[in-house]
């Protein structure tokens, strides 16, 4: 086979073209995780799931317009009605056994 100086060229370019990709790919997937979390959330938790085992509170979505906050895992939306939610567990933190009741305030 025969030594073809355009053919060495052509894929010294392919890999610098492909690194320069994956490069940008890789910003990219860095900055699409950062969505929505350069503003200042407010309070961590809402008043009626401080204490809850059942919090979640996890972001999901790609963009911002279409980012959504887990609250719960029995009210997804977190509970409304009010502080005393009538689904609120907490957890002894010597034991880690739940405990049905709530902590006085």
């Amino acid at each position: 086979m025969a030594y073809n100086p355009f053919s060495e060229a052509n894929q010294r370019l392919f890999r610098k073209l492909h690194h320069r990709w994956r490069t940008q790919q890789s910003r990219v997937q860095i900055l699409r995780s950062q969505v929505g979390f350069m503003e200042d959330p407010g309070p961590k938790r809402p008043l009626p799931c401080q204490g809850c085992v059942n919090y979640h509170g996890i972001a999901y979505g790609s963009t911002r317009e279409t980012r959504t906050p887990l609250i719960c895992a029995i009210h997804p939306q977190g509970w409304l009605m009010g502080p005393p939610c009538p689904d609120w567990q907490g957890t002894d933190i010597t034991s880690g056994e739940r405990r049905p009741d709530r902590p006085s305030r």
